[in-house]
């Protein structure tokens, strides 16, 4: 589905192409840390939190090509973003399941 022009929304994640390459924009489902070197997992603390279902954010970002992330809060990270996107579906397998 398309929601702006060049801006698709994919597995439910705004998604987009830009001169850095393909852009993911995350919300609070992934933390990114300092320089783009780790990540952690994001918000769990609110009432409606529920487990299963946030596993699922993570799984469906692995499944995207995804070159650079934007985060809810926190700097951007503009290249590499596969990877971040792995480790922490890697993440949330080991630690939620």
């Amino acid at each position: 589905m398309q929601i702006l022009p060049d801006v698709f929304l994919v597995n439910g994640f705004p998604y987009g192409l830009s001169q850095n390459g393909y852009v993911v924009r995350l919300g609070d489902v992934i933390v990114i840390g300092p320089e783009c070197h780790s990540v952690a997992l994001g918000w769990n603390g609110g009432p409606d939190y529920d487990r299963a279902t946030y596993v699922q954010s993570p799984a469906r970002l692995a499944h995207m090509d995804c070159d650079c992330l934007l985060p809810g809060h926190g700097p951007p990270c503009l290249n590499n973003g596969k990877r971040l996107v792995e480790i922490a579906y890697a993440t949330a397998m080991t630690n939620l399941r």
